[in-house]
């Protein structure tokens, strides 16, 4: 995406805030429109990019006051930055005191194993309450996400093409989890915009966004 398209997106999705509810929305811009014409060449080039930026992205959460309520919400190689962040967090154990935490991640380019127990994300329900999953089995562009891996590895599917395999949560963890199949919405397309627009991720707003129970 296009910084304006991530604009877009943006105000998109703030427009479906209740005005009534202060909030503070960080666009978070890391250079996603950059290409390099070969897919693959594409892809593996984000990667780097993607890793750096969540470490930013961490640093700026361990900067937040107090008893702060945080939903980090990511699309695409987006939600790889979200969950990473979240990772760093727990890892480096330096969240700010009484931290509430919210993850979306909607058309995510990461594997789909890595919240299963014993994987890199299996600990992230540690420090975050809820975590949505939105995706779509018929989404052109996850389908090529093997290409990211050497051919050994290209059996790994993306965690926005398929959604999480519960049974392979730890069960302490399973209720922190929502997987949402939103194909019906967007098809084949991969776009933030049709995923915050349906109807299922308008619905869960006020849950996951301003923290409603």
């Amino acid at each position: 995406m296009t910084t304006p398209q991530t604009s877009q997106v943006g105000f998109g999705l703030v427009r479906s805030f209740d005005p009534d509810k202060p909030c503070r929305v960080v666009f978070w811009d890391w250079f996603a429109d950059r290409s390099l014409g070969n897919v693959r060449r594409d892809i593996r080039s984000k990667l780097p990019i993607v890793n750096n930026t969540a470490d930013y992205l961490a640093l700026l959460v361990q900067k937040l006051k107090p008893q702060s309520k945080v939903c980090l919400f990511g699309f695409s190689f987006g939600s790889r930055i979200v969950s990473n962040a979240a990772e760093a967090l727990r890892k480096n154990g330096q969240c700010p005191e009484g931290l509430r935490l919210h993850l979306v991640l909607s058309g995510a380019a990461t594997d789909q194993h890595w919240f299963a127990k014993g994987q890199k994300h299996e600990k992230i329900p540690e420090i975050a309450e809820k975590i949505l999953v939105t995706y779509s089995p018929n989404d052109w562009v996850l389908r090529l996400y093997p290409l990211i891996y050497d051919y050994q590895h290209r059996q790994t599917t993306a965690l926005g093409l398929e959604g999480l395999p519960m049974r392979n949560i730890d069960p302490e963890f399973r209720s922190r989890f929502e997987n949402v199949n939103i194909d019906r919405y967007i098809g084949s397309e991969h776009q933030t915009l049709l995923h915050v627009r349906s109807p299922a991720f308008q619905s869960r707003i006020g849950t996951y966004f301003f923290f409603e129970e």
